[in-house]
């Protein structure tokens, strides 16, 4: 299994990092030199996503980048859904969320793990607009 990395913003280097994200802003080309010398120009899309961390980071949220296919840890998963641990095995357990077994310990397919997180999303948002149109409905203020 692939270890998970993690990076964190040095805010010593703000400057830069602001320097940086003004950069994505303009959607011009940006390049970036790699220790060894090789050059690389951001296609438009990543800089965009690129963007969107700087934002999270700058907020001083986690931000993970994981492939579609990686398997995580019931911990690593846990954390990615910000539930506990004990929680995430409950929704495994209820069959809320694919897993396979590996010895005994579970495995859980990013892809898997998003989907559930996006059909939660979907499913709060739909409940949220309900209660607002009973609110309407009953004028309550809302």
């Amino acid at each position: 299994m692939t270890k998970l990395k993690t990076y964190f913003l040095d805010v010593e280097k703000e400057h830069s990092f602001d320097a940086l994200c003004k950069q994505f802003q303009t959607k011009q080309p940006v390049k970036i030199e790699a220790d060894n010398g090789t050059v690389i120009i951001l296609p438009t899309v990543f800089q965009e996503m690129l963007l969107e961390a700087c934002h999270h980071w700058a907020e001083g949220q986690k931000v993970v980048l994981v492939p579609n296919d990686q398997e995580v840890t019931t911990q690593q998963a846990a954390d990615m859904l910000n539930v506990s641990r004990p929680y995430l095995i409950s929704l495994l357990e209820e069959g809320e969320i694919r897993f396979k077994k590996v010895g005994t310990h579970r495995r859980i397919h990013v892809q898997d793990l998003l989907a559930y997180k996006k059909e939660m999303f979907t499913k709060r948002i739909a409940i949220l607009d309900k209660l607002t149109r009973d609110a309407q409905a009953t004028n309550m203020g809302y």
